[in-house]
């Protein structure tokens, strides 16, 4: 008798330490997720404004997360110039 109620009263403890550490990992999950998702909305606005992704939004201006990469890519060369080599310009 002793052993089942030793066996019960160690489930218990162990039911009340795992639901308290699922608690506040679930908390923590939360705010990383919130953190993400807020990181994620920069980068994406970022390469929105860059002309690299097309990035659609609803009414109260967050993503749909429905992205659409441009087929043109980054026009690096109309942006920066295209770079030329001149003989001699290497050092050896």
């Amino acid at each position: 008798m002793g052993t089942i109620i030793s066996v019960l009263f160690g489930g218990l403890i162990t039911g009340i330490f795992a639901h308290l550490y699922y608690v506040k990992a679930g908390k923590e999950l939360k705010k990383e997720t919130k953190e993400l998702r807020s990181l994620t909305e920069f980068i994406g606005k970022k390469l929105h404004d860059s002309g690299v992704i097309e990035l659609p939004t609803d009414d109260n201006g967050r993503s749909t997360y429905e992205q659409t990469t441009k087929s043109t890519g980054i026009k690096s060369s109309e942006s920066f110039g295209t770079p030329t080599i001149k003989s001699g310009d290497a050092t050896e």
